[in-house]
């Protein structure tokens, strides 16, 4: 997320990674699921993308609001883009 982007704009890549995600960690997922249910990891590529496109539409709908809000959220803390020391300070005084 950037200040430099759009509402738009920090949404549609939010969209974008998360489905790159979700199509990277699938057979991972797909494995860990059928460890944990017992069942013998299939070899076949088709069935470890099993279920993909809704978990795609998932993730992306979920890392896009999180884009969106995030990048709104820093237009408002820093709207020139660069965050002060005590905007960024976790440590209480």
């Amino acid at each position: 997320m950037s200040s430099k982007l759009t509402g738009l704009e920090n949404a549609t890549v939010g969209a974008c990674i998360g489905g790159i995600e979700v199509a990277c960690l699938q057979p991972f997922n797909f494995a860990k699921n059928s460890l944990q249910q017992g069942l013998p990891i299939a070899t076949n590529p088709a069935q470890w993308y099993r279920g993909v496109v809704p978990n795609i539409f998932n993730m992306a709908g979920c890392t896009m609001i999180q884009f969106s809000v995030g990048g709104a959220l820093k237009n408002i803390v820093a709207p020139d883009g660069r965050m002060s020391a005590a905007a960024v300070s976790t440590k209480g005084d």
